[in-house]
């Protein structure tokens, strides 16, 4: 189970904070009936850096690292988040990490994104 209060917190003094009426509910019934890859996204995200100075959701999802990221942690994650293609939103930008639309469409209108690193 998925603790989403830190998350509650962040976004109740946000343009984002009318969601805190229906969201709770929506996650707990959300948790009850799993997207069926959601095992296969929770073990890609256990892999992504956990030392994070600061987590932007006020205007754009952003999670920054305390540290710079060596050669061998950009390619770890490199390969770990493109297992999570594609993305239907975006852009992200995770350890300095750009994920950006590339513009070809998939199926139902889902867009694979492009991984950037600054």
């Amino acid at each position: 189970m998925i603790d989403f209060r830190p998350f509650y917190q962040q976004i109740a003094t946000t343009d984002l904070s009318a969601w805190l009426e229906t969201l709770p509910l929506q996650l707990k019934q959300w948790e009850k009936t799993t997207h069926a890859d959601y095992a296969k996204w929770a073990k890609v995200a256990d892999f992504l850096p956990n030392s994070t100075a600061c987590i932007n959701l006020k205007d754009k999802v952003e999670s920054i690292s305390s540290k710079p990221l060596s050669e061998g942690e950009v390619k770890q994650i490199t390969h770990h988040l493109k297992q999570l293609m594609p993305w239907r939103k975006g852009p992200y930008h995770l350890h300095g990490f750009i994920l950006i639309p590339n513009g070809v469409p998939i199926l139902n209108g889902i867009v694979c994104f492009r991984i950037l690193h600054r």
